[in-house]
């Protein structure tokens, strides 16, 4: 796989990064820790994909010849799920957590990164470059968490869902393509 392929993964993950900040907003925190809290979720979206990476590894092994195939429906199915999610959502959500304490930080952090475990363990039976892949995923997700953080005063209503339909849409079309 691919460098752009990597890409675009990496950003369909980070549109849940960069959804949440939408949501957040920079009228509840500071600049300071906008920087913090991206800086966290960059963490995560190094150290999720980086253990599914592993995991993918293993079962390739034992999978064998199918990893590429698993790898795919993988992809396939997490990019569905996220767009079915978010395709009839005809919801207003309000994230109330506490950003000055560092344990609800850290779970809104893990909140957002779970997809990148999952995605790391489809990726992981493809054997990709496994550093450029999770340092790709960071980068993008400490990016797009401030450009929504940045952007969440005039994006938050027009962006807030879509954001998460378009990265389904992408993950899926990545799982297809890795079939064909």
């Amino acid at each position: 796989m691919g460098f752009p392929a990597i890409l675009l993964i990496a950003v369909a993950l980070g549109a849940d990064a960069f959804s949440l900040a939408l949501g957040i907003g920079l009228k509840t925190i500071t600049p300071k820790r906008a920087w913090e809290v991206a800086l966290i979720i960059g963490l995560f979206h190094v150290f999720m994909p980086l253990l599914g990476l592993h995991l993918g590894a293993v079962l390739g092994h034992l999978v064998g010849n199918w990893t590429a195939v698993l790898g795919a429906l993988i992809l396939i199915t997490i990019g569905a799920n996220l767009f079915l999610e978010n395709w009839a959502a005809d919801r207003k959500v309000k994230i109330k957590f506490d950003l000055t304490n560092f344990w609800p930080l850290v779970c809104l952090a893990a909140s957002v990164s779970v997809d990148s475990l999952t995605v790391g363990l489809g990726l992981g039976s493809l054997q990709v470059n496994i550093v450029l892949t999770v340092l790709t995923m960071g980068l993008m997700a400490v990016l797009m968490t401030l450009a929504g953080f940045f952007c969440s005063h005039v994006l938050s209503r027009a962006l807030g869902q879509k954001a998460d339909l378009c990265a389904g849409l992408i993950l899926m079309l990545i799982g297809l393509k890795l079939l064909f």
